[in-house]
């Protein structure tokens, strides 16, 4: 049977979709084998028909299908203009909610639509053909709807303009178009020529895509920044992780924004009021915020979290006099040394003085013996032009030359005055044998403290005097066979090592660490960096060794299936 108009012509159907809701499967099946015009996506459809009687419910069942929309009986001034669409839910009561559409068909006519319609709306379009810029956010489980104070709904789409449907025409219905007004100023204009979305903006995980060492939207991203140290500073770790996710996003999206059309709700509130006013209320507001500003003052202690901040605010401490008054001696030694050094730790490292740092770690290593090799890793690795620390990677080709090197450089280090207190030293790494840890390992580590490592405070005065400003270093060996893993470990901003721990774990079945990698099915250790190496599609290889710590790294991102990434676009912010 086919749609005809009482003259045996074909009827002239827009685009229609179908509610599943309440209808049962014999129901869909005849009316989609009646009709010819219903489609399977929604945002293509002119009405919406099913089996609902309540305006509600029908908003309800709309949101549930992510169709983006505002009432169009409910639209300020400035729609005034504006062809308002009868993209409509029609129904007919309890009788049948797809009677209306009977009706048509038993006429042979189509029929006025106000007996069935009870939501009038206006349809906002998502950009550039319906791609989403990022599906990635709901694969990533960044946040759940309601959850993170709503940072994400749970994707960020293109942004672009809203796209009006023309007004339904219906042969004797009662239907006149109002004129459209062109507003090409406005997140309501329809002729923005989009830019065609990158392919790597789609993938699920950070280590998939490259960021931008300057993206354009670095100063609105400075503010998500903010507001995400303010989720941490209030435990909302879920907001802290959702907000992570969408600053990810954003350093690789290699377009200015230009509207906040398509972006999940909180992240399109706090663009609008970024674009308005240049600053979020927020931000604003915590500026005032007593509570949060002794909450930042505490967090600038070096080994104080935000957990700590907290408990130190609910002592009723206000400020490091107070911290000092009264719980000094309840602090651990990394704590005081953070209060003792507080304004040199919270004063960044250039680049410059970073390199001096690791020349003389370097020089100390080959008075120990030739043939060492150091790289700074970190956010000096990423390109930054200044750090919070310096973090530093050390290895050698010979493998019995970075058992213990630790102990000796440490001591090394301290005897040339450069060192002066060692917070943490561990030699965990050259006590197992340099192997990569153990799938079920039981140390709790996150991985980043499996290798060989000391974390150091270092002052020095033959370069910067008696008041050479005190730094935090950290000093990392590493074994040569495993070193693409640590430079790889340490390279990329937190969500990155989060996202290829992920990748690592539910695309490929490995566990990643700073000492390597194993298979979760049987422990096995996998060495893509030299002798016989299997990818994650079982192909085989035969390599010589790594000829230099970067080489190694790369074969790390092969292995993994990964594209390699310089270091300066692993910078998720």
């Amino acid at each position: 049977m086919t749609d005809k108009d009482s003259n045996g012509s074909p009827l002239v159907f827009p685009p229609m979709y179908l509610l599943p809701t309440r209808l049962r499967t014999e129901e869909q099946t005849r009316l989609r084998q009646t009709v010819t015009s219903f489609t399977e996506n929604i945002n293509e459809a002119d009405i919406i028909v099913g089996n609902i009687m309540k305006r509600k419910r029908a908003e309800f069942e709309l949101r549930r299908h992510k169709l983006r929309f505002h009432d169009a009986t409910q639209m300020g001034p400035s729609f005034s203009n504006v062809r308002k669409v009868e993209l409509g839910v029609l129904f007919d009561g309890a009788d049948s909610a797809h009677r209306g559409k009977e009706s048509c068909l038993e006429q042979r006519k189509m029929l006025p639509m106000e007996h069935y319609l009870i939501l009038e709306v206006m349809k906002t379009r998502t950009p550039v053909c319906h791609k989403e810029i990022l599906p990635i956010t709901r694969k990533a489980g960044a946040c759940n709807a309601g959850a993170a104070d709503q940072a994400t709904e749970g994707h960020v789409i293109a942004l672009g303009s809203h796209q009006h449907l023309p007004t339904l025409q219906f042969p004797g219905a009662n239907t006149k178009p109002h004129s459209l007004s062109r507003q090409t100023t406005s997140e309501h204009d329809t002729s923005l020529n989009l830019p065609q979305i990158p392919e790597t903006l789609h993938k699920a995980y950070s280590c998939q895509r490259a960021t931008l060492r300057s993206p354009p939207n670095k100063v609105f991203i400075w503010e998500l920044k903010r507001i995400r140290t303010l989720r941490l500073l209030q435990g909302n770790y879920t907001g802290v992780r959702a907000y992570s996710t969408s600053i990810a996003v954003l350093s690789a999206y290699p377009f200015e924004l230009r509207c906040a059309a398509g972006c999940s709700i909180k992240i399109a509130d706090l663009f609008r009021q970024w674009h308005e006013k240049a600053t979020l209320l927020e931000i604003s507001a915590a500026a005032s915020d007593s509570r949060l500003s002794a909450l930042q003052l505490f967090h600038g202690i070096w080994g104080v979290g935000d957990a700590t901040a907290r408990e130190f605010y609910n002592k009723g401490w206000r400020d490091i006099d107070d911290v000092i008054e009264h719980g000094w001696h309840s602090l651990s030694r990394v704590q005081q040394l953070g209060l003792k050094f507080y304004s040199d730790f919270n004063e960044k490292v250039s680049r410059l003085e970073a390199e001096s740092i690791a020349d003389t770690v370097h020089c100390q290593a080959l008075k120990i013996g030739p043939g060492f090799k150091t790289t700074i890793v970190g956010s000096y690795r990423r390109g930054e032009a200044q750090s919070g620390d310096v973090d530093i990677v050390i290895s050698h080709q010979d493998e019995t030359k970075t058992s213990f090197l630790i102990k000796n450089l440490v001591a090394s280090l301290e005897d040339a005055g450069v060192i002066t207190h060692t917070l943490n030293l561990s030699t965990r790494n050259s006590e197992r044998g340099q192997r990569p840890l153990a799938w079920h390992s039981h140390d709790g580590s996150s991985g980043f403290d499996t290798l060989d490592k000391a974390m150091v405070v270092w002052q020095d005065k033959k370069r910067g005097g008696q008041t050479a400003r005190h730094r935090r270093v950290d000093i990392i060996v590493s074994p040569w066979k495993t070193v693409g893993c640590a430079l790889l470990g340490w390279s990329g901003d937190t969500t990155f090592q989060r996202d290829l721990r992920r990748y690592c774990k539910e695309k490929l079945g490995f566990k990643f660490d700073s000492s390597g990698i194993r298979r979760r099915r049987d422990g096995a250790w996998l060495d893509f960096e030299a002798g016989v190496s299997s990818s994650p599609l079982g192909q085989t290889c035969d390599q010589q060794i790594a000829p230099d710590m970067e080489e190694a790294e790369k074969r790390v991102f092969s292995g993994l299936g990964l594209a390699w990434r310089h270091p300066t676009e692993r910078g998720t912010g």
